[in-house]
C-alpha cells in the first residue's frame, strides 16, 4: 500500500526536489492542529521540519516561515475550532465530515427536503 508514495520521496533530492503547494501546507497545519490535536510548539516544529527539508520545496516557503515566528509570538490558538451550521444538520463542517457513521443529510435549497446519504 505504501510502496509508491515510499518510492516518489526516495526520488526526490535537493537537486530535484518536490513541490509543496501553500494550500497543502496550511492544510497541514490546520489537520495536525485539528484532527491530531499538536500543541503550539508541536505545530511549529512540524513545518519548521518541512521548511528545512532539502528535497521538498514549499510554495510561497519565506511567507510560511513569517507566519510560523508570528504563531511564536502569539498568544492566539493557531487553528480555532470550527463553527456554524452544515448544511442544516447542526454540525460544523468538520463534524459532518469526520463523522463517518452517520451519513450526512441536508436539505436542498430548492425542494426544502432533506437529500443525501
Amino acid at each position: 500500500m505504501f510502496r509508491k508514495p515510499t518510492r516518489l520521496v526516495v526520488l526526490l533530492t535537493p537537486e530535484s526536489p518536490g513541490f509543496v503547494p501553500l494550500v497543502t501546507a496550511l492544510e497541514l497545519a490546520w489537520v495536525l492542529s485539528s484532527a491530531y490535536e499538536l500543541g503550539r510548539a508541536q505545530l511549529i516544529e512540524a513545518l519548521e521540519g518541512l521548511l528545512r527539508s532539502k528535497e521538498l520545496v514549499v510554495e510561497r516557503g519565506e511567507t510560511v516561515w513569517k507566519s510560523l515566528r508570528l504563531l511564536q509570538r502569539s498568544e492566539r490558538s493557531c487553528a480555532p475550532k470550527p463553527r456554524g451550521d452544515f448544511g442544516g444538520t447542526g454540525r460544523s463542517s468538520y463534524e459532518a465530515y469526520m463523522d463517518v457513521k452517520r451519513p450526512l443529510r441536508f436539505k436542498s435549497p430548492r425542494s426544502g427536503t432533506a437529500e443525501g446519504g
